[in-house]
């Protein structure tokens, strides 16, 4: 009686190291997989996936090449610079709306704050260009005008706007109340990972805007 429960615990046993085996084998699959880029484009998928698989199995997480891209967006009805992704508009609403999804975009692609993709880096998810057809009709918008999204929440798990507007102060010196977006200049999505996640705020792109802003010792996107 006693031989048979030793035998049964043996098989539990030999059972149990078997599973760990073949999820070990398959995270290690996974990840030269995801790490060779077999699909062979960058794109916001690519950079999910592969900054997913980087919170996947931490301790492998410097086997895993982040595959991110800046993408180029331009805001136009008319042309747009050799490329830039074309994205109609129809009013100042409209402009503010389509720039707020492109964060929400670069919040999903960067693991919505459950993935510390870097210990000190930023990805610069998009660069937004205006053009002139646009910068006739609003030459600035505020920032409270983009920020004044429910789904923005999300990304501070906070329930007041003023909330969210005071860390946005004083984690990147942005005043969504008062400062405004300048359409002349280009700007920057950025997402950011220095002791904590910084879901993404919109800057203008520039060395000093970037550095006065955000406290990026890397950048983890592909220009």
């Amino acid at each position: 009686m006693k031989k048979n429960k030793i035998k049964k615990a043996e098989l539990t046993s030999k059972q149990l190291i078997t599973i760990i085996i073949l999820i070990v084998s398959f995270s290690i699959i996974l990840i030269f997989f995801f790490a060779l880029n077999l699909r062979g484009s960058i794109d916001e998928e690519s950079c999910r996936n592969s900054v997913a698989m980087r919170g996947l199995i931490p301790i492998f997480k410097n086997a895993v090449t982040l595959k991110c891209k800046t993408q180029n967006i331009c805001f136009s009805n008319d042309n747009c610079p050799s490329g830039y992704t074309k994205e109609s508009v129809v009013n100042e609403k409209e402009l503010s709306e389509k720039i707020f999804e492109l964060m929400e975009k670069c919040f999903w692609m960067m693991g919505e704050g459950k993935v510390e993709y870097s210990s000190s880096g930023c990805a610069i998810c998009y660069k937004l260009y205006f053009g002139e057809d646009i910068r006739e009709k609003y030459p600035e918008i505020k920032y409270e005008s983009v920020y004044n999204n429910k789904n923005v929440y999300d990304f501070y798990e906070l329930t007041s706007l003023n909330s969210i507007a005071n860390v946005i102060s004083n984690r990147h010196n942005i005043d969504i109340f008062n400062d405004k977006i300048d359409l002349s200049k280009e700007y920057v999505i950025v997402d950011s990972y220095y002791k904590e996640h910084n879901p993404p705020i919109i800057v203008e792109f520039s060395g000093s805007e970037l550095n006065d802003k955000l406290k990026c010792k890397e950048y983890v996107t592909q220009s």
